[in-house]
C-alpha cells in the first residue's frame, strides 16, 4: 500500500478572519471568479451559526461553497466555514489572501483508501491494538450490528484538541463498500494552535496529533511534520497585534498625519524612545 502526502486533503475548514465582512465576501467571490463562477453565485441569508448575529451562504444552485457569519458577542472576526469538496478551495483562498490574519477553529484532514474490499474489519482491529498500546480510548459508532449502513471507529476523545475517526465512507454515502477514510479532526482551544493550523498542509495537520502520527506509522508513512517555531509564532502574533492596533487607531493617526507632514517621522522617533528592551 503506497500512500503519498499529496493524497491527504481538507474535508472541513472553519476559520476566523480579522477583516470586515465586505472584504471577506469580496475576496471569496473574486476567488471563485477565477473559476468563472461569479455570474452564477448568490449570497443568501441563512440560519445563524453559533452566537453570530448574521449568517450568509455563498451558493450556486444547490452547491454551498461557504458560509460566513459575523456580529454578536463573538468579537470582530468573520467566521468562514466550508465543507466537503469546497473545503480545499476555501482553505487555499483564505491562506492566499489572509495569510497572517486568519486562524483555524476546525479543520479535518482526510485520507481515502479505495479498492480494498473487506478491509475495514482488519484495519479496525489493528487500530484497536494500536490504541491499546499508546493508551488512547476508542468508541464505536454507526451500524456495527449489520454493517450495511456503515461503521465508524473513533480514536481519542471527541472533546480534545484533535482526534481521529476511521469509517466506511462509501457506505455512509450509500455507495461502494471499498471506500474507507481516515480523518483527523483538529479543533484546538488555544489561539496559538489555531494560528499554527493556518500554515499546515493537510498531511501536517494529520501528523500534528499523537494518534495521527501513530496511524501514519502503522500505514508506513514517517510523520515528518515541520512545526512552526516559537520565533515564527511570535512574529505572527506581533503581525496580528499590529493590524489590530492600526484598525483601532487608524482615524487618529490619519488626523495627525494630515495636520503635520512630519508626523510619521515623529512617531517613529517616539516609538524608538519608548520601546522596552
Amino acid at each position: 500500500m503506497f500512500i503519498s502526502e499529496d493524497e491527504f486533503k481538507f474535508d472541513w475548514y472553519r476559520a476566523g478572519v480579522d477583516e470586515s465582512i465586505d472584504s471577506v465576501l469580496s475576496v471569496i467571490v473574486r476567488n471563485l471568479d477565477d473559476g468563472r463562477l461569479s455570474d452564477m453565485l448568490d449570497i443568501e441569508p441563512c440560519k445563524s451559526l453559533h452566537n453570530y448575529d448574521q449568517t450568509v451562504k455563498i451558493t450556486n444552485g444547490h452547491v454551498v461553497y461557504a458560509r460566513c457569519a459575523w456580529g454578536g458577542n463573538t468579537g470582530n472576526a468573520v467566521y468562514v466555514e466550508a465543507t466537503g469538496s469546497n473545503a480545499p478551495l476555501m482553505a487555499e483562498c483564505l491562506r492566499k489572501h489572509f495569510t497572517h490574519n486568519h486562524y483555524v477553529m476546525r479543520c479535518d484532514s482526510a485520507l481515502d483508501l479505495r479498492g480494498y474490499p473487506d478491509s475495514f474489519d482488519r484495519l479496525a482491529e489493528a487500530l484497536g491494538r494500536l490504541c491499546a498500546q499508546i493508551n488512547i480510548n476508542t468508541e464505536n459508532r454507526g451500524d456495527w450490528s449489520t454493517g450495511r449502513k456503515g461503521r465508524t471507529l473513533y480514536l481519542g476523545s471527541r472533546t480534545s484538541d484533535a482526534f481521529l475517526r476511521f469509517y466506511e465512507k462509501g457506505k455512509q454515502l450509500g455507495g461502494a463498500d471499498d471506500w474507507l477514510r481516515f480523518e483527523v479532526q483538529a479543533q484546538p482551544s488555544k489561539m496559538d494552535k489555531k494560528m499554527a493550523l493556518a500554515y499546515m498542509s493537510p498531511f501536517q495537520v494529520f501528523a500534528s496529533c499523537k494518534i495521527g502520527q501513530a496511524v501514519l506509522g502503522m500505514l508506513g508513512l514517517e510523520p515528518d511534520i515541520k512545526a512552526i517555531s516559537s520565533e515564527e509564532r511570535e512574529r505572527t502574533d506581533k503581525d496580528r497585534a499590529l493590524r489590530h492596533m492600526i484598525k483601532q487607531y487608524a482615524n487618529t493617526l490619519a488626523y495627525f498625519a494630515k495636520r503635520d507632514e512630519n508626523f510619521y517621522q515623529w512617531l517613529a522617533e517616539e516609538i524608538d524612545i519608548n520601546k522596552t528592551a
